[in-house]
């Protein structure tokens, strides 16, 4: 008897039913339009059923699950990812082809293992939705053969929707890799059915896990080749790592993307045979318990990220408040009054990974380069994050016959500084959590370090980043370096939230208040004279989780874990202010009255419109404490400027002569199928300039233009942005003349 030929008494019994389940029953309505009518007495059990088959294949398919929404954010959330996929499109060749490799073997890898999955997985829990009974129904059969293809396929899914997503307007890649996997999916089911067109898939679900030879299963052999592989990929990849300093240009032949589908790859076949290779619960057990208790467990011993220090020749730095009282000295001679101040300059550079490294050191290179003697009035530079990281590298490469050359400033920014932190990332720093000693050649901020190394040592000739700090700023004995600028690296203490200084100059601390002289501190604790070196110093203001680490900093018996300083202050202003006050306490007020006070904002963040902010429904009960603190953080920009702005005010009417001159990196650009700069968002898409460690040509570009556009006055033609920038650059030069 058909489903459609069931008794009266059964439609009876299903009206009444109908009138207790209201959306059962509109359920049932459609599922009769479709000619799928169910028995009202399966109903109630039909949906429970579903969820019950959902949740089998769920576990069955777990690890391949994770790893396929893992790809999803990487590769379609993060603007880095975004910006990374611009890069290879534009490289093109061989930068193209070895992600290809990597997506092409993710994809594989995937459905191999799904087959893997459904054929040692018990599925004898399946049921028909329809009858209930234990049997495999057709829908069964159908999932477990074409889920495999459906996941690899996705994967091309993912990348032809983040290659369709980038910015630049015209590139046919994005459709390519999606034909490219329909192509192969197909290719797959082809040879699968060829070759194992005897097997039948409802043994999986009668006979649950099945033995090695049993001809649905993945050859043993093949198997564990394939384990062995990958156990000696990740060998290689810690023998590697323990170099010092790294061999950068091994992740940089391949690219971060690359990177991130051979890691997912490896992920994949391997937590997938050793999720399913042994199918004892202890076994299962034992990788639980791994994971949940004995890498938290082992984290209280294996924090290998100490930060790098070395032996230097004793150097005693300047206190802060008598070498400006030295070097305002050598400047006031009498030709300066209070109708001809002295200039003197100071610069906060603003935190914002790459793009903020690149606007920082060319900027201030451009301010070298544009008026002569402009050193002479710069005292100090106050750097965040990838603001520290661009003036280190600006300051660091000045000889004594001026700046580095700008095309080599250049070319030394836009290496890709991403690819070898994730290879420390996902190979030796991801092996570390599982071993209980600490590794500190395994560091993944230490391959970040040595890439700025590596960078200006290619593009420079120079190993200047491996000196220290004292090293660089002191190279007279004793005496600061005449062509150098006071740096500060602004950091954040994590266990305390208290702002801590890398800094030439010793801190006072009496006009620094709760903040730490980092070198200070650490120089206090050691028998010896021990120095930062440049490179550590520059990325330990730079250390943003998780893509860096926390940096541990031993004191003693004691110590700390620094990480970026933007969590206390992105801007770098409190602390030229902070330099600023101790100058008007300390300093003569007839020298006072002889001297302009500059302070120049090397900013690169979005100002918050409200006209643009989306309001924040979801589940707002439980996410409004953590996104209030994200949101106040972000906020907390604009407030430090517009505090900063009013004390200058107040200062300036009290006869101080004292100015403002900030500098916007504007991140908000459009441009149209030729490249054009345009200022509708219907006519073009928006250039990604992304907060990580690699900076497309593109993007290079477009920060390119900008720099350009604060020396000529032909680049800022309808660009509001840029008219700023030209006039402010204007004002400043014109103050130092």
């Amino acid at each position: 008897m058909s489903l459609a030929d069931q008794p009266n008494t059964n439609r009876t019994q299903q009206t009444k039913e109908e009138k207790l389940h209201p959306v059962l029953a509109v359920l049932n309505s459609v599922f009769t339009f479709t000619g799928f009518f169910i028995p009202s007495n399966y109903v109630d059990n039909s949906f429970r059923i579903i969820l019950s088959n959902i949740w089998i294949y769920i576990k069955a398919l777990a690890v391949n699950l994770i790893i396929f929404f893992v790809a999803i954010g990487t590769f379609t959330v993060s603007k880095q990812a975004k910006d990374v996929i611009n890069g290879i499109a534009q490289d093109g060749g061989m930068s193209l082809f070895w992600f290809w490799l990597g997506v092409m073997l993710l994809s594989l890898s995937i459905w191999y293992t799904s087959i893997f999955a459904l054929a040692f997985y018990d599925l004898g829990g399946l049921k028909s939705v329809i009858n209930g009974r234990n049997d495999s129904s057709r829908a069964h059969k159908g999932l477990i053969k074409f889920l495999p293809y459906l996941l690899s396929i996705g994967v091309y899914v993912i990348i032809c929707t983040a290659f369709n997503g980038m910015e630049i307007v015209k590139n046919p890649y994005g459709w390519y890799f999606l034909y490219i996997g329909i192509f192969l999916g197909l290719g797959l089911f082809v040879y699968r059915e060829a070759y194992m067109r005897r097997n039948n898939f409802t043994h999986f679900i009668k006979k649950g896990p099945m033995a090695y030879d049993d001809k649905c299963a993945p050859d043993k052999l093949f198997l564990d080749g394939i384990f062995y592989l990958i156990i000696g990929i990740i060998v290689v990849g810690l023998v590697i790592s323990s170099f010092d300093p790294k061999p950068i240009n091994v992740p940089q032949w391949f690219n971060s993307g690359a990177i991130i589908c051979f890691y997912l790859t490896g992920a994949t076949l391997l937590f997938n045979i050793a999720w399913h290779k042994i199918q004892a619960e202890f076994t299962k057990f034992s990788m639980s318990f791994l994971i949940l208790f004995l890498i938290p467990l082992f984290s209280f011993f294996n924090n290998n990220h100490k930060l790098r220090i070395k032996k230097e020749a004793e150097i005693n730095r300047s206190s802060l408040s008598s070498d400006f009282n030295n070097w305002i000295s050598a400047k006031l001679d009498d030709s300066y009054t209070s109708e001809n101040r002295f200039p003197v300059v100071f610069v906060a550079a603003e935190g914002g990974g790459i793009r903020s490294m690149k606007w920082t050191a060319l900027l201030l290179d451009k301010f070298y380069k544009e008026q002569v003697g402009f050193d002479q009035h710069l005292y100090a530079i106050s750097g965040v994050s990838g603001g520290s990281v661009g003036a280190v590298f600006q300051q660091a490469t000045l000889s004594e016959n001026g700046p580095a050359e700008t095309e080599k400033l250049k070319q030394a920014i836009k290496n890709d500084f991403l690819a070898p932190v994730t290879f420390g990332l996902l190979i030796p720093d991801m092996i570390q959590s599982i071993i209980p000693y600490p590794i500190d050649s395994w560091d993944r901020s230490r391959w970040l370090e040595d890439a700025f190394q590596a960078a200006v040592e290619n593009s420079m000739g120079t190993d200047v980043l491996a000196k220290s700090l004292t090293e660089r700023w002191y190279t007279l004995g004793n005496k600061p370096a005449p062509n150098l600028s006071h740096i500060f690296l602004n950091c954040t203490v994590l266990e305390t939230g208290q702002k801590a200084l890398i800094s030439d100059l010793e801190i006072p601390k009496e006009y620094f208040g709760n903040s730490i002289d980092l070198l200070g501190e650490i120089r206090n604790t050691r028998q010896e004279a021990m120095g930062i070196p440049l490179k550590t110093a520059a990325s330990l203001s730079a250390r943003f989780p998780l893509v860096t680490s926390a940096g541990k900093v031993e004191l003693g018996e004691n110590s700390l874990q620094i990480v970026d300083g933007g969590y206390h202050d992105n801007t770098g202003l409190e602390t030229i202010f902070q330099i600023l006050q101790m100058i008007l306490i300390e300093t003569d007020s007839a020298d006072l009255n002889r001297m302009s006070f500059n302070i120049v904002l090397l900013k690169n963040s979005l100002d918050k419109d409200l006209r643009e902010v989306e309001s924040s429904d979801f589940v707002v009960d439980i996410s409004a404490p953590l996104n209030t603190i994200i949101s106040n953080w972000g906020n907390s920009t604009v407030n430090t400027i517009n505090n900063t702005q009013n004390s200058l005010r107040s200062l300036s009417k009290l006869g101080l002569d004292i100015a403002f001159y900030p500098f916007q990196l504007d991140r908000k650009v459009i441009i149209d199928e030729n490249n054009k700069r345009v200022y509708k968002e219907d006519e073009g898409k928006q250039i990604i300039l992304p907060l990580g460690w690699y900076l497309s040509e593109r993007a290079n570009t477009e920060i390119d233009r900008q720099l350009n556009a604060v020396t000529n006055p032909k680049d800022t033609v309808g660009d509001k942005m840029a008219k700023h920038n030209f006039e402010t650059f204007q004002r400043l030069m014109e103050k130092i003349k």
